[in-house]
């Protein structure tokens, strides 16, 4: 239990979709709005410096972002890691972050990049349920909905990753299952919000604006 209470997480922002009911942009540079984050309307951002900035708040700053967009992310301060193999999906990023993380700390905290409301408490919370039930994963979970690459893995675990997506495996969720992973609930889904189509879009920034 001490070895689970001291271990390092370190953090991916997988940023490597292809945003299709989008028009293939990059969601993770998307702009927005939003005077609660530093308390300046006059300021804009990108969702992927709000994880940023929610990450570091939760004593999270070894970070990288995961995508094979180069020119998108590259302003970004943060290594910047493509797919080690390609057309997999977000599997790919999350074995991609656990080779790079697999000598340096003992797990991983993943975020998809188009998630702009998750904050330092929904993070928090993830955080200290995964040290605390000493288990290989936990997801997020709200009502019957599983947020499962919003989640923490232990890097040990990639050989396993690895091993199930050689076997033609490609959905996050059935390899989180297999390697007994846990959710941890939470009562409120408006953190977990994802922009996947214009509608999410055009709604999350009149929300901001308003």
């Amino acid at each position: 239990m001490n070895y689970i209470k001291s271990s390092k997480i370190s953090a991916a922002i997988l940023a490597g979709g292809q945003a299709s009911r989008l028009g293939g942009i990059a969601k993770g540079a998307l702009i927005f709005m939003d005077p609660s984050f530093r308390g300046d309307d006059s300021e804009r951002f990108s969702i992927i410096q709000k994880l940023i900035f929610a990450l570091n708040q939760a004593d999270i700053t070894d970070i990288i972002i995961i995508s094979n967009d180069q020119n998108a992310y590259s302003t970004y301060n943060f290594p910047l890691i493509s797919d080690l193999r390609s057309g997999i999906g977000p599997l790919a990023g999350i074995e991609s972050a656990m080779h790079y993380f697999q000598n340096s700390s003992d797990a991983t905290l993943f975020l998809p990049c188009d998630m702009p409301e998750i904050t330092k408490t929904e993070i928090v919370k993830l955080k200290e349920s995964f040290l605390q039930k000493a288990i290989p994963i936990v997801f997020a979970q709200t009502g019957s909905h599983n947020h499962y690459l919003c989640s923490i893995a232990r890097n040990n675990l990639l050989k396993d990753v690895s091993h199930y997506v050689d076997a033609g495996e490609r959905r996050v969720r059935e390899v989180w299952r297999a390697l007994n992973a846990e959710p941890v609930f939470f009562d409120h889904k408006q953190p977990f919000l994802n922009i996947n189509t214009p509608i999410d879009l055009t709604e999350w920034r009149s929300k901001g604006e308003q």
